[in-house]
């Protein structure tokens, strides 16, 4: 994988095993068998897989989904991979057992959130930053390795509450991927089309989100020149599929 993607030894490879609930569904069948392919991949983290957990669902199938998202921590744990859990609530209740389950394992020191789906509305955004409040006033202390979050405030807002945390978003990939990048256009911020290498965009983009991560305030400079039809930047955004509860999924 390092010598496809061209990586330097240095480099670190995590694995966010995050996708539409149905694909995890379908791995659960093969879970252990899935779980060792994973181990002997030679990430330098895999998170454990993360299923959806909203207000939406019958109660007990939160808490199902919940508990599954531990065991397959567990299952790589086993399997021999550097794992950390993927962690969620939706009530009061699940943001006390996770707490409790964290003070029970002290040797888990560092846990995932996937912030995606809190952005679908600001109000949904604020409900789940008072949640991650709660949650860290319980909780003992911790590193944590966050995904979805792109926009500066919002980084901002979480590296605040967090601390030690480390940031992940698939931004950079996708405006690379279609050849897109960022121009601010009368006042709003839009996806264009660029002259830029894919190449170019994707080293570009991480490097600004780098920067972001670390507190920068410059705004994105394209690599190539823009042009075409312009598109609003929906970031952050829900996948296909999903929708948002008043305590999203994290």
């Amino acid at each position: 994988m390092r010598l496809k993607l061209h990586l330097s030894p240095q480099a670190t490879l995590i694995c966010i095993a995050f996708g539409k609930d149905q694909a995890l569904e379908n791995i659960d069948p093969y879970r252990r068998q899935r779980m060792q392919e994973l181990a002997g991949l030679g990430f330098n983290l895999v998170t454990s897989l993360d299923y959806s957990s909203y207000d939406v669902h019958w109660p007990p199938d939160r808490l199902n989904n919940q508990i599954r998202n531990l065991i397959s921590f567990e299952l790589l744990q086993a399997a021999g991979a550097p794992a950390i859990p993927h962690l969620g609530w939706s009530n009061e209740r699940d943001i006390e057992r996770v707490a409790d389950w964290l003070w029970a394992n002290p040797f888990v020191t560092m846990v995932a959130f996937d912030l995606q789906s809190p952005g679908a509305k600001e109000s949904d955004w604020r409900d789940y930053l008072e949640s991650l409040d709660r949650f860290r006033a319980r909780a003992p202390a911790l590193r944590y390795l966050v995904s979805g979050v792109s926009g500066r405030e919002r980084l901002e807002q979480v590296r605040v509450r967090l601390g030690d945390v480390v940031f992940a978003n698939e931004r950079a990939y996708q405006q690379a991927n279609h050849g897109h990048e960022e121009f601010c256009v009368g006042g709003v911020t839009r996806s264009l089309r660029s002259t830029a290498t894919k190449a170019d965009i994707l080293e570009n983009y991480v490097a600004y989100f780098e920067q972001l991560a670390l507190g920068s305030s410059r705004p994105y400079e394209p690599v190539g020149t823009v042009y075409g039809v312009d598109l609003p930047v929906l970031s952050p955004r829900l996948s296909p599929g999903r929708s948002a509860s008043a305590y999203p999924r994290s």
